[in-house]
């Protein structure tokens, strides 16, 4: 039995392990990248109709949403390339 624990510390399935722990991280990354732009253009859509109209209360609470959907995709985009600085 503790021969197959060291199996997996060294070795072929080791190696195996951390790519598929790569893998799995790089999925769920690219997920949140798909639903942080989609929630992005849905915001940026909420603020160019609040813009149209006379609500200066609907105005301000879109562009929060706006920014914070901004900053969400920086995040991002971060988490899928850890060398990109963020910029702003």
């Amino acid at each position: 039995m503790n021969h197959m624990n060291n199996l997996l510390l060294v070795g072929p399935f080791s190696e195996i392990e951390e790519r598929i722990d790569e893998f799995t991280s790089s999925i769920f990354a690219s997920l949140m990248m798909m639903e942080s732009m989609d929630r992005l253009e849905a915001a940026e859509q909420e603020y160019k109709i609040a813009r149209a109209g006379k609500d200066e209360k609907r105005l301000e609470e879109t562009e929060r949403t706006l920014r914070a959907c901004e900053v969400t995709v920086q995040i991002t985009i971060g988490l899928l390339d850890p060398g990109e600085e963020l910029s702003q």
